[in-house]
């Protein structure tokens, strides 16, 4: 069994031994509510990062220049493929989690696209129709993610004339930790499933100290097994398949932490 956290940001806030110890805990929470919990779990972080994040690219210039690199606890090493890394605590096999390069980008109507799997640098400001052929033409995975307020109005009507005009299979979206129990599913999912698209849920923490709590709390599961010599790709080659089921494990964030949060984002947004 696999389980998948698909949308993460590592934060310069974050205290990362905490961070990993979280996600650590985080999945293997969820995968005792599997029915047999005797499977071999595989994690993963895909990550997700923005313009003005650099995290992937840092830690594994640092790796290849020391070897390794230590938050406490956890210890970072490279793999077999450019865009994974490995973070193992205690040098133990058994607590071994892969993060995965991606990206995210907000194109020029100020919604968001993700491109999970790709180390590569992606222009902001590109309409929605570019921004997803272009991600696709760099064989990332294309994932429009929830976000409090970005599918109403203006551009909720943008996004729900392109998804009702797209026809292939090979755009994801996805719903994350951050919509809060009293959230209705939103009409987009329930029209994206009416004509197969698929949706990737992940945690996606906020850029405060305390949204350490997060990764690994919010995700799908797949069930099969990874080959450790290319866990990004054959992990890949798994989501892609339209035969594959995705189901997800959430945690919802609460009544007063989302409205916390959403007063704390208002108040970064304006400072910036």
């Amino acid at each position: 069994m696999i389980l998948v956290d698909a949308h993460v940001h590592i934060y310069a806030c974050f205290d990362l031994e905490r961070f990993f110890d979280a996600a650590i805990y985080n999945f293997q929470s969820a995968a005792k509510l599997n029915e047999n919990c005797q499977d071999q779990f595989s994690f993963f972080l895909l990550l997700t990062e923005g313009a003005n994040q650099r995290w992937f690219q840092l830690i594994s210039e640092k790796i290849a220049a020391q070897g390794s690199v230590h938050f406490g606890n956890w210890s970072i090493f490279s793999s077999e493929e450019r865009i994974t890394l490995i973070a193992r605590k205690n040098s133990s096999s058994e607590q071994l989690i892969y993060l995965v390069a991606g990206r995210q980008i907000v194109t020029a109507e100020k919604l968001e696209v993700l491109a999970l799997f790709s180390d590569q640098f992606f222009e902001d400001g590109n309409p929605l129709n570019n921004t997803v052929e272009i991600v696709k033409k760099e064989e990332a995975i294309p994932v429009i993610p929830w976000g409090a307020g970005k599918w109403f109005g203006k551009r909720g009507n943008v996004l729900k004339k392109y998804l009702g005009l797209y026809r292939d299979k090979d755009l994801f979206l996805g719903d994350n930790g951050g919509r809060p129990g009293f959230w209705p599913t939103p009409s987009l999912f329930r029209q994206a499933k009416l004509t197969g698209l698929r949706i990737l849920p992940g945690s996606d923490p906020l850029p405060f100290p305390n949204e350490y709590k997060k990764p690994g709390s919010t995700g799908c599961k797949l069930a099969g097994s990874i080959d450790p010599l290319c866990p990004a790709r054959s992990l890949k080659k798994m989501i892609v398949d339209p035969e594959t089921e995705i189901s997800d494990f959430r945690k919802q964030e609460t009544t007063l932490g989302f409205f916390r949060n959403q007063i704390a984002m208002q108040i970064v947004k304006r400072q910036r």
